[in-house]
């Protein structure tokens, strides 16, 4: 399958942010969530030390929340915060404040859980007041960070995840931001295509393309779907199904998606 990855891309002012701000990292010893709490499991990807990194509250009843300053490298950092929809606002590079037009680098924590926000990368232009910032899906060396780090909470807290698909389809893994797989129709003579997004922010399918097509419909071609898929979520894309319904048929697909928070 073809998939692209889409930039987190916004350009940042020196504008300094007003509001209340909560800190609250966690070491790794045995913690009480309160009801309705999740952790948000950052990480941090910045090529030199970064400060003043708030991330801003988009629920009601949310708090923003700040972060240690970045050290070079993956930084790993586990805050206990209520349930909801959070993303990056704020953060400090030598003398240039940055402060998002827009939201970006979002995430939705799990009451309960720890949340994996993705591998937040801010990239701040070298000549300019100008940042880019991308979110890589990396769970694999985000789960080996995790409990080398902090293996007491690793251990009494799950990872918030997608549910499992369902028992004996041939799905993409969860190590990949989507997972897709084929269930044959019931009643009919078609197979249904799922989509299922592994990540904690939404993820937009922008384009499906159908090719190698033997005697099916829809028909070959890009098939403009623009779906967005909220976090940890699935949804039905296409049915496809045989023009003739006796005689064999046969596809192969491929798609493209982008971030959209």
């Amino acid at each position: 399958m073809n998939i692209n990855i889409g930039l987190g891309l916004t350009v940042f002012g020196a504008l300094i942010m007003a509001g209340c701000v909560a800190t609250g990292e966690l070491t790794d010893k045995p913690v009480q969530l309160q009801a309705g709490q999740g952790i948000a499991a950052i990480v941090l990807d910045a090529p030199n030390r970064i400060t003043q990194i708030t991330f801003m509250a988009k629920d009601a009843g949310g708090i923003n929340f700040e972060v240690p300053d970045t050290r070079g490298g993956p930084s790993l950092y586990l805050v206990p915060v209520k349930a909801g929809r959070y993303c990056l606002k704020h953060f400090r590079y030598w003398r240039v404040i940055f402060d998002a037009k827009q939201d970006l680098g979002c995430f939705t924590v799990i009451a309960g859980h720890i949340t994996y926000t993705g591998d937040l990368v801010p990239s701040p232009g070298t000549f300019s007041n100008d940042a880019t910032t991308n979110q890589e899906f990396i769970p694999t060396t985000f789960a080996d960070m995790l409990h080398q780090q902090y293996p007491v909470l690793a251990g009494r807290y799950p990872m918030a995840s997608a549910p499992m698909p369902p028992a004996g389809v041939d799905a993409s893994p969860a190590t990949d931001i989507l997972s897709t797989w084929v269930v044959n129709m019931s009643g009919s003579i078609g197979q249904a295509i799922y989509v299922q997004n592994n990540s904690s922010w939404t993820v937009e399918i922008s384009d499906f393309n159908l090719t190698g097509c033997i005697n099916t419909k829809p028909a070959c071609g890009s098939h403009q779907l623009d779906v967005a898929i909220g976090p940890f979520a699935r949804k039905r894309l296409m049915v496809v199904g045989p023009v003739d319904a006796h005689a064999a048929y046969a596809y192969r697909y491929n798609y493209h998606y982008q971030n959209v928070d």
